[in-house]
């Protein structure tokens, strides 16, 4: 509980300050607290899971929406340090933010079991791996084809559609 209190308590605060700066009015969890002078504080020890989620995203979609705006002012580079840190360490800490995607296992070639399964990371990268022996698979194109290969494949696939496009382009004129 003490993480996600410090994690929403940063959160809060970041978005407190921002709509202070913006001269705008903060997301709904902090128009209660905000103008009251009141400290900002953590989450309620009697707050659900679900409604400090609620809450969270409140003010991660009113950061969102704000970014523009955000990004001009001075302090945006303490602001994203401060929040790549929380990400990274809460992350890390709990690997909340990844999950298996359905696919058909497959048959690792280490143990020989079928317990290959595919699951995305919070950078948003692809991890395949057998979750028996922990044998890890290669997804992106240029670790397993190598950088001159994916050239050669885009110029083929651009070629191959200027091809046709010539060809359309003859249908249609009757050439």
């Amino acid at each position: 509980m003490e993480d996600a209190d410090n994690a929403y308590a940063r959160l809060a605060e970041w978005g407190t300050y921002w709509a202070e700066q913006l001269g705008a009015a903060p997301a709904a969890p902090l128009a209660a607290v905000t103008g009251t002078g009141r400290d900002l504080a953590g989450l309620k020890a009697s707050t659900t899971p679900s409604v400090a989620r609620r809450r969270a995203r409140w003010i991660a979609t009113w950061l969102r929406a704000h970014h523009d705006r955000i990004v001009h002012l001075p302090g945006v580079a303490a602001y994203h340090d401060d929040l790549v840190d929380l990400v990274r360490t809460y992350a890390g800490r709990y690997d909340q933010d990844t999950h298996e995607k359905p696919l058909r296992k497959r048959l690792c070639v280490v143990c020989l079991t079928y317990k290959v399964t595919a699951r995305t990371t919070w950078r948003g990268k692809i991890e395949v791996r057998c979750t028996e022996c922990g044998q890890g698979y290669k997804t992106d194109f240029e670790e397993i084809f190598g950088a001159d290969d994916e050239r050669a494949m885009a110029d083929l696939a651009a070629s191959s559609s200027a091809s046709q496009t010539q060809q359309t382009h003859d249908e249609v004129l009757g050439s």
